[in-house]
């Protein structure tokens, strides 16, 4: 394979990985990592990266009032979300401090899949979309109940509303 066409294959290149459970300490790292030669590349240029990664504690905040939102409705079924009543729900997210200050309640999607699920009642688990080095706090796993009921023919209700 010729060089050009190794690198006409290539949509990204994966970096060097670090592993951060040894740095512990609340500071500023600053690092020299050698970019890795992968999948038939022999050289790459530059060679090395300097990174700089800065450690602290992180925090946590609570994003009140976060929607849930239904996925994979059947348009012949009206779906709900029975509870919480509201249709929402308080997540306490964690992450660094400068993050936390940015996010907001419509930063999260909060999300039931109702795909395949006939009429009835369901409890379902909520699956969270959250920001990107933002993480769900510990102890919170939720459900949410959905009604799913078949739709009435409109068409179907008033015809038999004039025959009577």
């Amino acid at each position: 394979m010729q060089p050009q066409d190794v690198l006409n294959r290539l949509e990204y290149y994966e970096g060097p990985s670090i592993n951060l459970a040894d740095l512990k300490e609340e500071k500023e790292y600053a690092l020299s990592l050698d970019i890795p030669l992968r999948t038939k590349v022999t050289q790459v240029d530059p060679a090395k990266v300097d990174v700089k990664i800065n450690i602290v504690a992180s925090a946590t905040k609570t994003l009140e009032q976060v929607p849930l939102s239904i996925v994979g409705q059947n348009d012949g079924f009206n779906t709900k979300v029975a509870l919480p009543e509201s249709g929402k729900i308080n997540l306490v997210v964690e992450g660094a401090p400068a993050l936390l200050d940015k996010v907001k309640a419509q930063d999260v999607q909060a999300i039931l899949d109702v795909s395949n699920l006939p009429p009835g009642s369901h409890e379902l688990p909520v699956t969270l979309n959250l920001p990107t080095f933002i993480k769900k706090g510990p102890g919170q796993d939720f459900k949410a109940t959905v009604e799913i009921s078949a739709k009435q023919d409109t068409a179907k209700a008033s015809n038999v509303a004039k025959q009577q």
